[in-house]
């Protein structure tokens, strides 16, 4: 931290100098205009948002690479805020799947496109994306995934698991957003306070995201298992009591994310041990009815771990609300 001192500038004002280093950081210069906030511990600087925001570009040579490879190399420059993404390179076979790829990652389009080339913008304009606003969407669809779960234990899982599947990628996508503008925001004041945000709380929210991605993954997970095994050799009465638990317990978590309430989050971590035993119960079960099909057991007992995973990630959820709530934020 540096000081500087005031210096009077006519009958009614005062000015400090601001570090240079500050200055091109910012890629300012003489003439640039800046943006003054008053908080009622002191006064913020930022850069003005008429500064005009460089377009930052990548080229991806996806020669010789594997498809995993080419993913996580677009995700990856995704997710560090480049506006124009080139893959060069690319095998004819493989095209399909790299496009497959964009259009999983929201606010991407194609702009160019040549037997061995694309090259995708994002159009979102980040200063007006709404990080809370995509957690919620995560949520929703999260909701409608217990719902069709639960329904399901006791019917057939094969028609929803396309569906399971198609939610799964879109949360994926929303969780993708979120990261991307998370990172954008930490880098950049003037996004910070045009999304009325600090970095702690931003943290606190992408923990959050990162959480809620994996409860759709383990329903996705789940809804497969389910269907690998015939209904009437699921074990009803402990599926629903554990899923019926699971589902009121996350959605107690995130009333408590919402309304930023510690007490019942203090109340989800400390009953996660007792949600463990039921998933113990559950695999006794097991244990005691060996005469079962061996690659229906196998499914239930990973079942059952994805049950203890999920409510491992309920609780992770509780213990950031737990933190935020006891956290003093400042800008």
């Amino acid at each position: 931290m540096e000081s500087r001192k005031l210096i009077s500038f006519g009958s009614s004002s005062y000015v400090i100098s601001i570090p240079k280093a500050w200055v091109k950081k910012n890629k300012l210069e003489k003439g640039s205009p800046i943006y003054l906030s008053e908080k009622p511990d002191g006064l913020i600087i930022s850069p003005s948002t008429e500064n005009k925001k460089q377009t930052k570009e990548t080229q991806i040579d996806v020669s010789n690479k594997s498809i995993d490879r080419i993913k996580a190399e677009i995700v990856a420059s995704y997710l560090n805020n480049y506006d124009i993404i080139e893959i060069r390179n690319a095998k004819e076979e493989d095209m399909q799947q790299i496009k497959g790829i964009l259009r999983d990652l929201a606010g991407l389009e194609i702009m160019e496109q040549t037997q061995t080339k694309i090259v995708v913008k994002d159009l979102i304009n980040i200063k007006e994306v709404s990080i809370k606003t995509l957690i919620r969407r995560i949520d929703i669809i999260i909701r409608s995934m217990f719902d069709d779960l639960i329904a399901g234990t006791h019917g057939k899982m094969s028609n929803l698991l396309k569906s399971f599947y198609q939610r799964d990628i879109d949360i994926n996508r929303l969780y993708y957003l979120v990261r991307r503008v998370m990172t954008a925001a930490l880098e950049d004041p003037t996004i910070r306070r045009m999304l009325e945000t600090n970095s702690i709380e931003l943290v606190f929210d992408w923990e959050i995201a990162l959480r809620l991605e994996k409860i759709g993954d383990q329903l996705k997970r789940m809804a497969k298992r389910l269907n690998e095994v015939k209904l009437e050799n699921r074990p009803h009465k402990y599926i629903d009591c554990i899923l019926g638990e699971l589902c009121a317990t996350y959605l107690n978590i995130m009333k408590a994310y919402y309304s930023k309430d510690k007490n019942i989050a203090f109340d989800v971590e400390l009953k996660n041990i007792s949600r463990i035993q039921k998933c113990n119960d559950l695999l006794e079960h097991l244990e005691k009815h060996r005469e079962m099909d061996m690659h229906e057991a196998d499914n239930l007992v990973i079942l059952t771990e994805k049950f203890k995973d999920m409510s491992a990630s309920i609780k992770n959820i509780a213990r950031v609300v737990i933190d935020n709530g006891m956290t003093v934020h400042k800008p």
